[in-house]
């Protein structure tokens, strides 16, 4: 049977269990993971059905897995689901309803009922319902994507190699059939084989074919082969170097630029040390100028790289270098240029410009067109008699000092430098120095306010309360910036000093004239009879335009159901608010949760970072390693996702994969870093969102220097109300921190 059948999503609903687990939370006994709460969801000629329970004592209690049922309006279809097993667990089931079962049509006459039962931490009883209402109709399949990684690169004889391919994915959630072929005459049809290769002169090429039955997807894999030294010749040890990253920005289309590296062969002491490097690149715009070096000891060859666009557009390449050394074997380095005329590195598909901290300070902005500036954030400081209470407090005008009896020192004298005891009002006047009365503002988070300024938050340090009292001791300071459409400071306010301990802050992209607030994650001093904790936390909205403050929330860890007293206060690691402040969600030890308008557990896993999509749903971020390769994965959870049971992060199916170069070798510490990330809207008003990641990759040990690790920032599209996301590709060579729109 051909027929292809598509679940459409209509007015699902959750149906909680008659017996909540403790805390008054959902008791997650019963999570829906296909379909992932997406728009359409589709399978070939069946309708993929997939569910997890909760196994692990614990807030979310035990499901009992036998306990499962499930009905299709009428229909019993409990038999028709399969145990999906994990690590010998049995961790959920999963069925393919057939077209004979369903009703098509417009209308959402497709009713389902799964239930489990099991029992909360305290062994009572308890039940989860899950109903899901659809229609159903007819679309194209769509073929699986095919994910090869292997855990090692290094052709190593007789070794025994661990491939993945469990990676790969499906869009309409189809369980996948695996085929490897390890380019040597054999073959597995396992999804995670072990192989061992035996010698070989040259590389392998390993070729993974993944099927959903109708449809297949190709991934490969090339295993390099380490070149051999001449008898009597001893392996070499390798170093490769660059003065900068091989960033080449915009090169127009029908011309060409060239950067070089340096290969060397370090090994001075012996004198049969031999180091054959072979080279390659995998960009189809950048070509070496030679891909095989024969170094003796101490000897080095420049190595040139060519980047000749031929489309417009940014375009990326990986160079790897396998060598006979003693050190590392391969290594990987990235080069990123820009096909046509652009500022910068080249545009980036987004509407609003973002902003990112240089990790070697300061704040950086990068407008639509690809232009970079330097966000002047300068701040002067408070000058008080006799360096009192205030002394070296953030100020813009006087004002920002009163409360110290002191002024704001605008100008000073450079201490040291080219101009020592020379005048000065910004750090820029004293090179090689420092000007006493100035200093950037040095933020610990930052928000845009909508209008191409920036909102950011200092910690303790920045303000010396001169009457502090436990309840509202002032230690930080939150500052507004205005910049122009090309970047200039057109006007910078002290908006408040903040209470010790304040560090998150989020905006909404309101103006302020229309209404846009800005939100707070403000620690207040808790003092109460005999209570276990100190301090409690409450989310603050601020009126961009007045200051003035509502308390939406007195405590924010109220939502994982903490007592107030008797349990130990949980500070939010990350607040973020949805573009038209309808929704708030924070970051705590216990999971992700929206808080705003109605409490609601998105995901029982703390994020390292995570964004709210232009259309409402939440993204969140992971990196992680695979032997050799890096990966970057972004997920999506919609909140009609998190109402039929907040999955854990590791059931969902990424939205995209990134992969990098880790250069781990034989150093498993060495583990890719995801350093932040940004979501915001490709066109003025839109819902499609392009997501920046920007990372970092292994060190590449004494072979490659800090100038060619792997690091840069990706570009994905996210379209709104879909779980499907494309990589757009790199787009630079730097690591950026705190990225925000």
């Amino acid at each position: 049977m051909n027929r292809a059948v598509t679940l459409l999503l209509c007015c699902a609903v959750f149906l909680p269990a008659p017996a909540s687990a403790a805390r008054g939370r959902a008791n997650q006994l019963l999570r829906v993971v296909e379909p992932a709460g997406r728009t359409v969801a589709s399978a070939h000629p069946f309708v993929n059905l997939e569910f997890r329970f909760g196994i692990g004592a614990g807030t979310e209690g035990t499901a009992d897995p036998a306990s499962f049922r499930a009905r299709l309006g009428g229909v019993n279809v409990t038999p028709l689901f399969a145990p999906i097993t994990e690590n010998g667990v049995l961790v959920g089931v999963r069925a393919a309803l057939g077209p004979a079962l369903l009703v098509p049509g417009s209308r959402r006459a497709n009713r389902l009922r799964a239930q489990v039962r099991g029992r909360d931490p305290k062994g009572r009883p308890i039940r989860d319902v899950d109903v899901l209402r659809f229609r159903a109709a007819d679309i194209p399949d769509e073929a699986p994507v095919a994910r090869a990684l292997a855990e090692g690169e290094v052709l190593l004889p007789d070794v025994p190699l661990q491939l993945d391919g469990t990676g790969s994915t499906d869009p309409e959630g189809d369980a996948l059939d695996y085929h490897w072929d390890f380019g040597d005459g054999t073959t597995s049809e396992d999804a995670k084989p072990v192989h061992i290769f035996k010698s070989s002169a040259g590389d392998v090429t390993v070729r993974l074919t993944v099927s959903d039955g109708q449809l297949e997807g190709h991934d490969q894999v090339t295993m390099l082969a380490v070149p051999l030294v001449p008898a009597g010749r001893t392996p070499g040890k390798l170093k490769i170097d660059a003065p900068a990253p091989l960033e080449f920005a915009a090169v127009p289309l029908g011309q060409s630029a060239s950067l070089s590296f340096t290969v060397s062969n370090t090994d001075t002491d012996t004198p049969t040390s031999d180091l054959i490097v072979h080279l390659g690149v995998n960009g189809a715009a950048f070509t070496l100028g030679t891909t095989r070096l024969d170094l003796g000891p101490g000897e080095s060859e420049p190595v040139t790289l060519t980047f000749a666009p031929t489309a417009s557009g940014h375009q990326a390449a990986e160079i790897t270098a396998v060598a006979s050394a003693t050190n590392q074997t391969s290594v990987h380095f990235l080069s990123h240029g820009y096909g046509g005329a652009a500022p910068g590195t080249g545009p980036l598909p987004v509407a609003e410009a973002v902003f990112y901290s240089g990790l070697a300070g300061g704040t950086v902005g990068i407008l639509p067109n690809g232009t970079r500036f330097v966000a002047d954030t300068n701040v002067h400081v408070c000058r008080t008699p006799q360096n009192g209470p205030g002394f070296g407090d953030y100020c813009l005008t006087d004002a920002d000092c009163a409360a110290n009896n002191g002024t704001c020192a605008l100008t000073g004298t450079c201490v040291r430098g080219d101009r020592a005891g020379q005048p000065c009002s910004t750090s820029d006047d004293c090179p090689n120095g420092f000007c006493p009365t100035s200093s950037l503002f040095d933020p610990i988070d930052t928000c845009g306010d909508g209008e191409g300024g920036l909102y950011l938050i200092s910690d303790a340090g920045t303000y010396t309360d001169p009457r502090p009292n436990p309840d509202t001791e002032l230690t930080g300071t939150l500052m507004h910036v205005r910049f122009d459409g090309n970047g200039n400071r057109v006007g910078a306010e002290i908006v408040e000093r903040t209470t010790d301990g304040t560090e998150q802050i989020a905006c909404d992209k309101i103006p302020a004239s229309a209404g846009g607030q800005l939100y707070i994650a403000e620690d207040i001093a808790f003092t109460q009879g005999n209570c276990f904790r100190d301090t409690r936390e409450a989310l603050i909205a601020k009126k961009k335009s007045t200051g003035s403050e509502d308390v939406l929330l007195s405590r924010i860890d109220a939502v994982e159901g903490l007592d107030l007293c008797n349990d130990d206060f949980d500070p939010a690691d990350d607040l973020q608010v949805a573009r038209d402040g309808s929704a708030a969600f924070v970051a705590l030890p216990s999971g992700l949760f929206r808080v705003r308008p109605t409490p609601l557990l998105m995901t029982p896993d703390e994020p390292d970072a995570f964004q709210v999509h232009p259309d409402g749903s939440v993204l969140v971020a992971t990196s992680g390693d695979t032997g050799s390769t890096g990966l970057l994965r972004l997920y999506k959870i919609s909140v009609d996702q998190a109402i039929h049971g907040a999955p854990h992060v590791s059931d969902l199916t990424p939205c995209a994969t990134v992969e990098v170069p880790n250069n781990r070798g034989s150093n498993p510490n060495r583990l890719t870093a995801l350093i932040s990330f940004a979501a915001g809207p490709v066109a003025p008003g839109s819902g499609d969102a392009t997501v920046l990641l920007s990372f970092f990759s292994g060190s590449g040990g004494d072979a490659l220097p800090s100038s060619l690790r792997v690091r840069g920032t990706v570009a994905v599209t996210s379209p709104a109300g879909s779980a499907a996301c494309n990589v757009i590709g790199l787009v630079n060579l730097e690591p950026d921190d705190q990225l925000t729109f």
